[in-house]
């Protein structure tokens, strides 16, 4: 099935009990991941597990097939990440849960659950609707033209390195109420740490907001430095 395919079953109003999620796009399975969850249902909460070898898919099965203690028709949405190759996938799927297995390589995996969520191709219009949203929704004001300059830096990219992009800018000018062109272009050449200490600061200050926006990017990027800030604020805290 190709993502075409799945948008259309999704459309229908059908859902499969299985799907087995084929892409390094983190945008695109974040956005079928919660289009799954709307049509199967969607009141119900995405249980999210991790499992790095292949002893642990037990661990999913048992996610699976597990009965609620006050309610056995309670529907479950479970969203599995591997952390290590595989060929096969064995599931025994219960009727009341959807499971979503995310693997690192679905090439040799012979499964028609197998979903390829193909790069998208976003028109320019699409890429500005996109930006604008994000930089109002993380509260920040700005003009048509930087809009447009972020767009054309990031033509040719897919939107999963745009919003990784835009994550970041978030991040950066945490401090600000406006982004202008200037900020894009410091932010593309940032580097280093030295605006730790402002940060740090910010943490220390208890924003809600900055430490969710530190700790989603330090997810997708693995920057140590602000890993480091979380735990450091946590300690804070304590």
């Amino acid at each position: 099935m190709n993502r075409e395919e799945l948008k259309k079953e999704l459309d229908a109003g059908r859902v499969k009990n299985l799907y087995i999620f084929c892409s390094d796009d983190y945008y695109l399975k974040n956005l079928y991941l919660n289009r799954i969850k709307k049509v199967f249902s969607d009141s119900t909460s995405i249980d999210k597990i991790e499992l790095y070898t292949e002893d642990d898919l037990h661990i999913l099965n048992q996610h699976i097939n597990e009965t609620p203690l006050f309610d056995n028709l309670k529907k479950r949405l479970i969203y599995a990440r591997l952390h290590f190759p595989i060929k096969e996938i064995n599931i025994k799927m219960s009727k009341n849960s959807v499971a979503v297995v995310d693997v690192m390589d679905c090439k040799k995996i012979k499964n028609n659950s197998v979903v390829e969520l193909d790069e998208p191709k976003p028109t320019k219009q699409d890429i500005a609707s996109f930006i604008s949203g994000k930089l109002k929704k993380g509260g920040k004001h700005f003009d048509n033209g930087v809009v447009l300059y972020i767009a054309s830096l990031f033509n040719k990219s897919s939107i999963t390195a745009l919003n990784l992009f835009l994550d970041k800018l978030l991040l950066y000018s945490y401090n600000k109420d406006a982004v202008y062109k200037k900020d894009v272009d410091e932010c593309i050449v940032h580097r280093d740490s030295k605006n730790l200490f402002a940060i740090l600061s910010y943490l220390k200050n208890g924003d809600e907001k900055i430490i969710e926006q530190a700790r989603k990017l330090g997810r997708q990027l693995g920057i140590i430095y602000l890993f480091c800030l979380i735990k450091l604020h946590l300690f804070i805290l304590t």
